[in-house]
């Protein structure tokens, strides 16, 4: 996992790990009533567009895939917020936004002929709100069990219920829109009225449940107290010099490196635990434009260095590195906090490489899975009685599934069963095949599909999709729960908005990537046998995917993986207090989560 283990309270059995905080509950309804209220606006708004507006079919649908993409894009814009004035801050300004957004909407929803300017104006509001605050949710949800008391499992736990409130708020505002559709796309109000006073009740609640986290200190404020990713390796010549916190061997140039906690990957540091919202970071990695030019650059460097990340050491289950050549040249070039933020990011991108692959694939769920739903047959036997089921309602299936697995996995399988599922990357790449499963399957139902229509038999029934979004939505746990924990775990404190807005922009160029797919025909004509087609080399270019993806980072889960958690121990990559200097031999957080000892003699600095 994401950092080392540590001794604790709880592993002795003397104490009861404490209960969540209060604020986690408050982050959880917050984060529901948003995606309600955002999935609801964009529910319907294909129908606004054609109905009321008189778009075409071919610009409403483009129109709304511009705002969902946008919503998505709008992360970074909420992770520069963040930067700035801190999670609970920017969203707060993100509800703010969705509530002056839904007041304009319900303003022009009342009339009967609303104006097609303001209208679109409050859809823009409530998409950039839903950007500006999407990111911070799951930062500020992990930064409440800062305090280093809570397990692993527990911590693993709750960020499996925040993706839960993301799905129930989109299930229910699936059905909330069908409701207020079935009354008319000009008479939308009632859902906007009923958005309005979610909102302000919502921002009331995480006001009143979450605090202001901790102010940070600058990085180079953190001194030597933890060793960073860069210029913090033992020394090739084997002197202990390299073993104490500051060697006060007057090398400015190492002691600086030394200084530079924040670049670690999440460790029990200064820098990481007590991150930075204000004026203390921004001086020591600069502001504005320059602040995120220097991280994209430097960023960029490492990965273009270690070939990103397939040069390794050690053989081919090593780490990919850095020497400390390259390391001192990297802090030269772009200065020590650039770099070490760079070497950060620079791990997660590689992680984040095959996640607009599979979005691409997970929305086929909402175009080309509802074609194959048309051509089967919609009545299916319950209990001695016949059920219709509109094939457009067959993607509901999915998160109805996802909220009823996610307890299931973050309570009972992956605590039973950790030597199997591991650590994060063990767990994305297990939901990466199940995904190639998935669309086997998939090509197996349109097989039977284009079968039927072949040989003139009884179309196959519906019910045969169930199996197919049930793995569906297990893949979608391991790969997206996972996902969001790994975000909060790799990175130092004032990153880890940056990084949650980084995989929600993954989503975005998934979106994108169905657009382009569709306009250059790969599905071919259509046709049941060329879908079927279709279906099978998705399988397969995943499972290509998936295998570079285990190439690139198998090595991020260290040794012991699947042990991370063993005996309720406690991992402090979101900042714990407690320290390791006791450990023997002394341990680094190197982003691991197996706590592994740095190796005498090593002289490379891990990037991924």
């Amino acid at each position: 996992m994401a950092a080392t283990t540590e001794s604790s309270p709880l592993l002795s059995g003397k104490d009861v790990e404490p209960a969540a905080p209060k604020g986690a509950y408050g982050i959880l309804v917050f984060n529901s009533s948003l995606n309600f209220i955002f999935f609801g606006i964009v529910g319907v708004l294909y129908a606004v567009l054609t109905d009321t507006f008189g778009l075409g079919s071919g610009g409403a649908a483009a129109l709304t895939n511009t705002f969902l993409s946008a919503a998505y894009g709008m992360s970074m814009a909420g992770a520069a917020l963040a930067s700035s004035v801190g999670e609970r801050a920017a969203m707060c300004v993100g509800g703010v936004v969705v509530g002056a957004g839904v007041a304009t909407l319900l303003a022009t929803g009342v009339a009967d002929a609303p104006p097609f300017a303001p209208y679109m104006a409050g859809v823009a509001a409530v998409v950039c709100g839903y950007g500006l605050a999407t990111p911070s949710s799951s930062t500020l949800l992990g930064l409440q069990f800062d305090g280093g008391r809570h397990s692993a499992t527990t911590i693993a736990r709750w960020f499996g219920y925040w993706y839960s409130s993301v799905q129930l708020g989109a299930v229910v505002a699936v059905i909330s829109a069908s409701s207020a559709l079935s009354t008319g796309s000009g008479r939308l109000w009632p859902l906007f009225a009923v958005d309005a006073t979610l909102i302000v009740a919502a921002l009331a609640l995480l006001m009143a449940t979450t605090a202001t986290p901790t102010k940070r200190t600058a990085p180079s404020d953190a001194g030597g107290r933890n060793c960073g990713m860069l210029g913090c390796s033992r020394s090739r010549r084997g002197s202990n010099a390299g073993d104490s916190e500051s060697d006060g061997d007057g090398d400015g140039d190492a002691d600086a490196a030394k200084s530079i906690a924040g670049g670690g990957r999440g460790g029990d540091d200064a820098g990481c635990r007590t991150g930075s919202t204000g004026q203390d970071v921004r001086s020591a990695h600069g502001s504005g434009r320059s602040l995120w030019c220097g991280r994209a650059r430097a960023t960029a460097s490492v990965l273009v260095t270690t070939r990103l990340g397939l040069r390794r050491r050690g053989g081919a289950g090593g780490a990919a590195a850095l020497s400390e050549a390259e390391a001192a040249a990297l802090r030269g070039r772009f200065g020590a906090a650039h770099a070490a933020d760079g070497v950060a990011l620079a791990r997660v991108a590689v992680v984040f490489c095959p996640l607009p692959v599979y979005w691409t694939l997970y929305f086929q769920m909402f175009g080309l899975w509802q074609v194959t739903a048309t051509a089967m047959d919609n009545v299916i036997a319950v209990g001695g009685a016949s059920v219709t089921v509109p094939p457009s309602d067959v993607t509901s299936l999915d998160p109805l599934f996802v909220l009823l697995l996610t307890p299931l996995f973050v309570r009972v399988l992956y605590p039973r069963y950790a030597r199997f599922f591991g650590g994060e990357i063990r767990r994305m790449t297990i939901g990466l095949v199940g995904v190639c499963g998935v669309f086997a399957l998939a090509g197996g139902v349109q097989a039977m599909v284009a079968a039927a229509e072949a040989d003139g038999t009884a179309r196959p029934s519906l019910a045969l999709l169930v199996p197919q979004f049930l793995l569906n939505a297990a893949a979608e746990i391991l790969v997206t729960v996972t996902g969001v924990e790994f975000a909060f775990t790799q990175v130092p404190r004032h990153l880890k908005a940056t990084v949650a807005a980084l995989l929600w922009l993954t989503v975005a160029l998934g979106n994108e990537a169905i657009v382009v797919l569709t306009l250059c025909g790969v599905t071919g004509d259509g046709s049941p046998t060329q879908l079927s087609r279709f279906y099978w080399a998705c399988a397969g270019g995943l499972l290509v995917v998936t295998a570079a993806f285990w190439r690139l980072t198998r090595g991020l889960d260290g040794e012991g993986e699947g042990e991370g958690d063993k005996g309720g121990a406690v991992r402090h990559s979101h900042g714990g207090s407690q320290s390791s200097a006791s450990a023997s031999p002394r341990r680094h957080s190197d982003g691991s989560g197996s706590g592994r000892s740095s190796a005498s003699g090593a002289s490379l600095v891990d990037v991924v």
